[in-house]
């Protein structure tokens, strides 16, 4: 698809704009590459800041830029809740040398569910890919759920088309797999918690109820040439608005996708 018309869909007038967005203040610029996701060049600066995390004992942090939450929820462990934001992504170094032994305790939970269908996926940030070089197996007595549908602090609405991947697209899912056969190939010759990856859900606005993509930033010290860092818009070819301009795709960024829309919305995709 042309660069344009995936703007268009993204509810964004220009490539400006979309440079300008408050997320992507350590961007310098971005390339449009293989008609479905751009390439990022990042602020030098910033981005040795985010290799140092390398050298960060915990190793796991979520990025919060106080986005409220607007769903019910409940913390994970029930105990006093400590923030009232929404978490938009994470910050790993992978594979790590000691997995961790319990579900972290910082995300939130809702019982609300939500909607999605075969067009609009209930899409993970950090991927359930990426839990065995993170946690141990989980036991009987302890499992992990941070990777669970209803952790809103890991999962947002994501376009199916954006979410997976096929021989004419290239959606996270082919990100996170090639981050994953890397990986395994270090854990198998024993070289440990030499990769940063960093995930991001990118909004217009921060009160919208789904990102217009996802931002990832991959890098491998061992390996330079296997770093990367990509902004995966959230679109679909199936979507579409007929003769409308970029402000009516905007509003549906704003809302998010209901349930009782999904009823009138179908794809081809599922994964």
């Amino acid at each position: 698809m042309k660069e344009t018309e995936v703007l268009k869909r993204l509810g964004i007038r220009n490539k400006n704009e979309l440079i300008s967005l408050r997320q992507f203040s350590d961007i310098l610029g971005c390339i449009w590459s293989n008609g479905n996701y751009y390439e990022l060049t990042p602020k030098i600066p910033r981005l040795i800041d985010k290799i140092e995390f390398l050298n960060n004992p915990e190793g796991f942090q979520p990025i919060d830029i106080n986005k409220k939450i607007t769903l019910n929820y409940n913390r994970r462990d029930r105990g006093n809740l400590q923030r009232q934001n929404r978490y938009v992504g994470w910050k790993v170094k992978i594979p790590r040398r000691v997995l961790i032994k319990e579900d972290i305790s910082d995300y939130y939970t809702t019982n609300e569910g939500i909607p999605h269908n075969n067009v609009v996926h209930r899409g993970h940030l950090l991927g359930k890919q990426f839990k065995k070089f993170l946690f141990e197996s989980p036991s009987i007595n302890n499992n992990i759920h941070f990777f669970d549908k209803n952790n809103i602090d890991n999962i947002y609405q994501q376009f199916s088309r954006a979410n997976c991947n096929d021989k004419f697209n290239n959606g996270q899912s082919y990100f996170e797999n090639n981050v994953c056969g890397i990986i395994e190939n270090y854990t198998s010759k024993g070289i440990f918690e030499c990769c940063y990856y960093e995930v991001e859900a990118i909004f217009l606005d921060i009160d919208d109820k789904m990102p217009v993509g996802n931002r990832i930033l991959f890098f491998d010290k061992e390996n330079f040439e296997n770093s990367f860092h990509v902004f995966i818009p959230n679109y679909s070819e199936k979507y579409v608005l007929e003769n409308y301009s970029y402000l009516k795709y905007r509003k549906r960024f704003k809302s998010g996708f209901s349930k009782k829309v999904l009823k009138f919305i179908g794809s081809n995709y599922n994964c």
